[in-house]
């Protein structure tokens, strides 16, 4: 209550009003690594009422024309906006290997300069990159081909990626839109290289997927006669690498022996022996390649000559008909021998024998003929 001579002090106090600035920050980042700030992302920022009757909002954006670009911090700040009003936000060119985000995104500033109750608001977009998945299988196609030296070049040559294959497929991200050739620098060791895959990339939030499948290198090995191309059995193979190391040793048949998967190199072939009737081949050195398809190889024989089979069954006949003449004149020799011993030992010369002398010269003459004959006969034999 106040009385006449009450008195009135004043108090004074300073009040600091601050006006906040109206703004919304964009930051731009990848759909597969939201860590990963995209730099060079162009925006356009319009007003509600910049829009023409019935012009579709991404052409209205179109129109105005790119406003605002990312930094090195994947960031964009827009002031200066007008209270009361609507605006929108549209993506009007992203970076190379990207898709345009083509949503067109919206706010509203308040009478009092504010948007959903706060004087700024923060915007976080991303942009999904273009992703091819390159696969390395083995013809079978069921399990991934580890190993293999692969790379990815564009139209004009360049290399744009380059691995080795592991066991999960490879991912290429932020490719660009065009044509690509998938080249096989190197095979894994027992395959052959495959032939380049070529494919194309657009802009698609879709995963493109593209495949290269390596056949095993494929080797046979036949044994064939000389002149006329047929097929030997019996003979014995060996195949050694270029060190010397035994890969496998057989039987050859009617059927070409196989091998799947031999590294590319060189290889010796040996017969350690020969079919009956044939010659030992030599030795054959050859190369196989990491190239698709049976690689064949063969190794000739050759008959035994003719003249070479008669020399010796000759000789045998020979050497057979030899010894029996010999057994067959030593028997008789013998039994002749014996004769004239057991003659001279039952009929001994007596002094004054009325016995012919001249039987004995005889007997003793015939004797030291047929023996005579007889080494005549082993000394020409």
């Amino acid at each position: 209550e106040l009385t006449a001579d009450a008195s009135v002090k004043t108090v004074k106090s300073k009040v600091e009003i601050k006006n906040e600035k109206t703004r919304v920050r964009i930051v731009k980042t990848d759909t597969t690594e939201e860590a990963k700030v995209l730099e060079g992302v162009w925006f356009c920022v319009f007003a509600e009422d910049e829009v023409e009757e019935g012009e579709d909002l991404l052409e209205a954006a179109k129109r105005l024309g790119s406003q605002y670009c990312t930094d090195e911090n994947g960031t964009i700040l827009v002031e200066h906006l007008r209270h009361n009003t609507r605006y929108y936000i549209a993506e009007t060119e992203t970076i190379k290997g990207y898709v345009l985000d083509e949503t067109v995104y919206t706010f509203y500033v308040d009478e009092q300069g504010w948007i959903d109750g706060k004087p700024e608001k923060a915007l976080l977009l991303s942009n999904t990159p273009n992703r091819v998945q390159i696969t390395k299988l083995d013809l079978t196609g069921q399990a991934e081909l580890p190993g293999a030296s692969l790379t990815v070049l564009d139209a004009e040559g360049e290399e744009v990626d380059s691995w080795i294959s592991g066991k999960e497929p490879h991912l290429i991200k932020g490719i660009q839109p065009g044509t690509y050739i998938l080249r096989e620098v190197q095979a894994p060791d027992g395959y052959a290289k495959a032939e380049e895959v070529s494919f194309v990339v657009t802009n698609t939030l879709e995963i493109s997927q593209v495949t290269m499948e390596d056949a095993p290198i494929q080797v046979e090995i036949l044994k064939k006669e000389t002149g006329t191309d047929q097929m030997i059995e019996g003979a014995i193979l060996a195949l050694k690498d270029d060190k010397g190391n035994l890969i496998r040793k057989w039987k050859t048949a009617q059927e070409p022996e196989r091998f799947e998967k031999l590294s590319a190199g060189i290889y010796i072939l040996t017969e350690e022996e020969a079919p009956e009737g044939y010659q030992k081949a030599e030795n054959l050195i050859f190369t196989v390649t990491d190239t698709a398809g049976i690689q064949t190889v063969v190794l000739y024989n050759s008959r035994k000559p003719e003249t070479e089979t008669e020399t010796e069954s000759g000789s045998e006949t020979e050497t057979e008909t030899q010894t029996e003449s010999e057994s067959e004149l030593e028997t008789q020799t013998e039994t002749e021998s014996q004769s004239e011993t057991k003659t001279s030992e039952t009929e001994p010369v007596r002094t004054g024998d009325d016995t012919d002398a001249g039987q004995y010269i005889f007997w003793l003459l015939l004797a030291g003929t047929v023996m005579g004959g007889f080494f005549r006969r082993r000394k020409q034999s």
